[in-house]
């Protein structure tokens, strides 16, 4: 997963949905209502796509991070989006056969009362995510095999289609902030 500059593109904070979905994930999305419950976490994120049938998947729960970040109270939910094939369960042969899979979100939650409770969009394409096999760079070298804590790290990608989202930056900022492989973090700047 590749952390990009933000550049002009994404200077808006309407919500219009996600449009361009790596799929390894990680992409935070902030999601806005009104009702939610005290507790982020005790929020589903539920995803479902017509590409498979609309059958609706529990996607992983809210991280903690995901939970601090988000402000209940004032209606705003943060969620990292999960890599495919983490939330289907497949493998990435068969997910690299779509070369895009739009997912409808929704929110579910358990009241107080025991009714559980679907939020919803009152216009369905602000809460979709396009996720974009184009938009997913492709890892292909990596120096050592194995990361480790402060290891001097060197590897090469495909940014694919990512470059065309990353517009209008200004001189002193790089293309890519930061890295994520094999769980690890690696940072461009040093």
């Amino acid at each position: 997963m590749l952390q990009q500059a933000k550049g002009t593109n994404f200077a808006s904070e309407s919500a219009t949905g996600v449009y361009a979905v790596s799929y390894a994930g990680d992409t935070n999305i902030f999601i806005k209502g009104v009702g939610f419950l005290d507790s982020a976490q005790s929020h589903t994120v539920i995803m479902s796509s017509a590409s498979f049938s609309n059958i609706e998947v529990a996607a992983p729960p809210l991280s903690e991070d995901d939970a601090f970040n988000s402000q209940t109270a004032l209606g705003t939910l943060v969620y990292r989006l999960p890599g495919l094939a983490d939330l289907l369960g497949v493998s990435q042969v068969l997910i690299n056969q779509f070369s895009t899979i739009t997912f409808d979100i929704k929110i579910r939650a358990t009241l107080e009362t025991g009714e559980l409770h679907t939020f919803k969009c009152k216009v369905a394409t602000n809460c979709q995510a396009r996720y974009v096999r184009t938009y997913t760079p492709i890892l292909n070298y990596i120096s050592p095999q194995v990361n480790y804590y402060e290891s001097n790290t060197m590897f090469a990608f495909d940014p694919q289609a990512v470059m065309s989202q990353i517009k209008d930056l200004a001189s002193d900022e790089m293309v890519f902030i930061n890295a994520k492989i094999g769980g690890s973090l690696l940072d461009f700047e040093f």
